[in-house]
C-alpha cells in the first residue's frame, strides 16, 4: 500500500532539508497544521452534510490546539504558511466523500506517520518529543473517531471516501518515488 512509503526516512527527507533540524519539524507541522485549521474551518461552512460539517468544526479546534502545543516549543517568532500545494487542491474539493477521504483520513494518515518520522530520525529534546508523541497520539484517536463516523455513511459512499483516500496516498507515493511528474514533494508537506 502506498502508506508503507510514508514510515521511511525518505519521506522525511522529501520533507525536510536538513532531516536533523528540530525546528524545522516543527515548523512542517505548524504549516501542515494551520493549513489543516484553515481548510477546515473553511468546511465548516460549505459542507451541506452536517455529520461531516460537525466533524470539519471538531477538527479545525483541534488542529488549533496542535498549532498552539507545536508553536510552544518554538522560541522567536514563527508565522506558518498555509501549509503547501496540497492543501490547495484539498481546498478544492466540493464532494463529502472527498473532503473526508483525501482530506480527513489520507492527511491524518500522513500526519501520523510524518510524526513516526519525526520521532525515529531526528534528535528532539524531551519537550519536543513529549508534544510529538501526545499529538500523534490525538491524531491515532482522531483517526480512529473518524472511522466511525464513516460507517454511519451508505457503502456506496463509505466506498468513495475509501477511493479518495487512496488516491491522494497514491499521488503522494507517486511525486516522493518521483514516477509522476509533480511540481516537488513539498506539496505533501504535514
Amino acid at each position: 500500500m502506498a502508506f508503507d512509503l510514508y514510515h521511511s526516512e525518505q519521506w522525511l527527507l522529501a520533507l525536510l532539508e536538513s532531516p536533523s533540524d528540530e525546528r524545522g519539524a516543527i515548523e512542517l507541522a505548524c504549516n501542515g497544521l494551520y493549513g489543516a485549521k484553515s481548510l477546515y474551518s473553511q468546511w465548516t461552512f460549505s459542507e451541506p452534510d452536517d455529520r461531516a460539517r460537525e466533524l470539519f468544526a471538531v477538527l479545525a479546534d483541534r488542529k488549533q490546539q496542535h498549532l498552539e502545543r507545536f508553536g510552544s516549543c518554538l522560541s522567536g517568532e514563527y508565522h506558518p504558511s498555509s501549509g503547501g500545494a496540497v492543501y490547495d487542491h484539498l481546498r478544492t474539493r466540493n464532494e463529502t466523500a472527498e473532503r473526508i477521504g483525501a482530506g480527513v483520513v489520507a492527511r491524518g494518515l500522513l500526519e501520523h506517520s510524518t510524526y513516526e518520522c519525526f520521532l525515529t530520525n531526528l534528535e528532539l529534546t524531551d519537550d519536543t518529543r513529549t508534544t510529538v508523541e501526545a499529538i500523534q497520539g490525538d491524531v491515532k484517536t482522531t483517526l480512529d473517531d473518524v472511522r466511525d463516523v464513516v460507517e454511519d455513511y451508505p457503502a456506496s459512499e463509505r466506498k468513495a471516501i475509501r477511493e479518495s483516500c487512496d488516491h491522494t496516498l497514491q499521488t503522494g507515493r507517486d511525486a516522493l518515488s518521483g514516477t509522476t511528474p509533480t511540481t516537488g514533494t513539498h506539496g505533501y508537506r504535514d
